[in-house]
C-alpha cells in the first residue's frame, strides 16, 4: 500500500471511529432521554391512580376499582388481580408483590409480552378498606425501541456517507500533500537511472516537505560537486603522471636501443631515470593520499604530543637540506590524532619551506597554542595567489619550473581539515610565505 493509500484510509479511519462514537453517544443518551420521559410519566400516572384508589373505601366494589384507571392493575400482596381494565396480561412477579405490599414510592421494572415491551411502575397503596392493595401502571417502550433502531439506521448512514467522503477528502489532500515527496521520489529515481545529478526539485511550502526538498537539493549539489573534484583530480593526474612516464619510457627506450652511450652520458641517463621514478613514486603516494579525503581512520587515532611529531618530521627535514637552518620553538601539545598523517602534513610544510628558502636562510617552527607555524625566507606567495596555494596540482606562474607536483599544500590543508583544524597562508616577518596550522582544543 502506498503512502497516499495508507494517509486516505488512516482519515478514514478516524472519521468512521469519530462517527462510531457519535452515534453510540447519541443513541445511548436519546434512548436514556426517552426512557426517563417514559418512567416519570408512567411514576406520575401511578401515583395518580394511587390517590384516586386511596378514595375507595370496600376493595370489592370491582366496578368502582375498575374505574380509578383503564390501564392500571389492582392486586393484593397474595397475588389476586382485584382489578387490571386493560392493563397487559403481565404475570406477577414476586418483585411486584412485595413491591405492592411495602414500596411508598413506584418501583420501575421491564417486562413484556410478545413482541411488544412495557416499562412498570408498582407502588403500595396500603390498607384500603381493611385490606393491604398493591397499584401497576404500564406504558410501552415499543415506539422508544423503534424510534432508537431509526435513529441507529440514521446514524449508521450518516456515518457510512461521512467516511466515505473523509476517504475521498483523505485521497485528494493526501495526493496534494505527497506531490513534492513524489517529485522527490522521482528525482532520486532519474538520479539513479542518469546518473544525472544536475537535477533538482521545488524548494516551496515552508513547511517540512520543503525542509526535505532542500536537503535533498544540498545533497545533489555536494554529490555533484564531488563528482567534478573527482573527475578534475583524474585529469590533473592522468596530465601530471603523462610526464614523467613519457620522459621515463623515453630514457628506457634509449638505454634499450644497444646504442654505444660513453659512461658520462650513461649514468647522466641512470640519474635522470632514477630521479623520473623517485618523482613518479612521490606523486603515486600523494595522489594515494589525497584520494583519502577528509578521513581519519579511527583505528589508526591515538594519543599523542604534537610537538614530539613535529620534532621528529623536522629531524628529517634537516637531512634533505643542509644548507639551510632550522630553528624551532615547541611548546607540549596534547592531542587526538593519527601520528603518520600528522608527520607526513607537518614534514610537507617543511619541505615546502626549505624548497623556497636561499641558501643561507632560516626556517622557523614555533608551536604554541595549538597553532604550528612554518616561517621561510624565501620570495613569499603573493597575496591574489594564497587562495590557491592549497587546491591540487595549482602552481603559481613563477613556480612552474620547479620541481614537484603541487600536491604537497592540498595533502596538507586536507590532514590538517580531517584533525578539525585550519590551514592559514600568509606573509612571513622576513617576506617570505608563513603557513599556520591550527589544531582544536582536546
Amino acid at each position: 500500500m502506498t503512502l497516499r493509500s495508507r494517509v486516505a484510509w488512516a482519515a478514514a479511519a478516524s472519521t468512521a471511529l469519530v462517527a462510531v462514537m457519535i452515534a453510540v453517544v447519541g443513541i445511548v443518551s436519546v434512548r436514556h432521554v426517552l426512557r426517563d420521559q417514559v418512567d416519570r410519566a408512567v411514576s406520575n400516572e401511578a401515583e395518580r391512580v394511587l390517590r384516586r384508589l386511596q378514595a375507595v373505601h370496600d376493595p370489592g366494589d370491582s366496578a368502582r376499582l375498575s374505574g380509578v384507571a383503564r390501564a392500571a392493575r389492582v392486586f393484593s400482596p397474595d397475588g389476586a388481580v382485584l382489578s387490571h381494565g386493560s392493563f397487559p396480561t403481565l404475570p406477577l412477579t414476586a418483585a411486584d408483590l412485595s413491591a405492592g405490599r411495602d414500596a411508598t414510592r413506584p418501583v420501575l421494572s421491564d417486562a413484556s409480552e410478545g413482541v411488544e415491551s412495557f416499562r412498570v411502575a408498582t407502588v403500595s397503596a396500603g390498607e384500603v378498606g381493611g385490606r393491604v392493595l398493591g397499584v401497576q401502571v404500564a406504558r410501552t417502550t415499543t415506539e422508544i425501541e423503534e424510534s432508537v433502531r431509526r435513529l441507529t439506521i440514521v446514524f449508521a448512514f450518516t456515518g457510512a456517507l461521512g467516511v466515505a467522503t473523509a476517504l475521498a477528502l483523505g485521497w485528494a489532500v493526501s495526493r496534494s500533500a505527497m506531490r513534492p515527496v513524489s517529485r522527490l521520489a522521482s528525482a532520486a529515481a532519474h538520479v539513479a537511472d542518469t546518473e544525472d545529478l544536475s537535477v533538482s526539485v521545488p524548494e516551496v511550502g515552508g513547511d517540512e516537505v520543503e525542509g526535505l526538498a532542500s536537503s535533498f537539493n544540498r545533497m545533489l549539489r555536494t554529490l555533484n560537486e564531488s563528482r567534478v573534484e573527482q573527475r578534475r583530480l583524474v585529469a590533473d593526474a592522468s596530465h601530471e603522471l603523462r610526464t614523467p612516464l613519457t620522459s621515463l619510457r623515453t630514457n628506457i627506450e634509449v638505454l634499450g636501443s644497444g646504442e654505444e652511450l660513453d659512461a658520462a652520458d650513461r649514468t647522466a641517463l641512470m640519474a635522470d631515470v632514477t630521479a623520473q621514478i623517485e618523482e613518479l613514486s612521490g606523486l603515486v603516494a600523494d595522489l594515494v593520499e589525497l584520494a583519502r579525503g577528509d578521513e581519519v581512520d579511527a583505528r589508526h587515532v591515538v594519543d599523542l604530543d604534537l610537538d614530539a611529531v613535529v620534532e621528529q618530521a623536522v629531524d628529517r627535514a634537516r637531512r634533505r637540506r643542509d644548507d639551510v637552518s632550522m630553528v624551532t620553538d615547541l611548546a607540549a601539545t596534547p592531542m587526538r590524532g593519527e601520528p603518520a598523517l600528522l608527520e607526513r602534513a607537518v614534514l610537507n610544510l617543511l619541505d615546502n619551506a626549505l624548497k623556497w628558502s636561499p641558501p643561507g636562510g632560516t626556517v622557523t617552527v614555533r608551536l604554541h597554542d595549538r597553532a604550528l607555524v612554518v616561517d621561510d625566507e624565501g620570495p613569499g606567495i603573493r597575496a591574489e595567489d594564497r587562495g590557491h596555494v592549497t587546491e591540487r596540482f595549482w602552481r603559481a606562474a613563477d613556480a612552474r619550473s620547479t620541481p614537484g607536483s603541487g600536491l604537497g599544500l592540498a595533502i596538507v590543508e586536507q590532514v590538517v581539515h580531517a584533525h578539525g583544524g585550519t590551514l592559514v597562508v600568509g606573509e612571513s616577518p622576513s617576506g617570505g610565505a608563513s603557513m599556520t596550522a591550527r589544531f582544536p582544543d582536546v
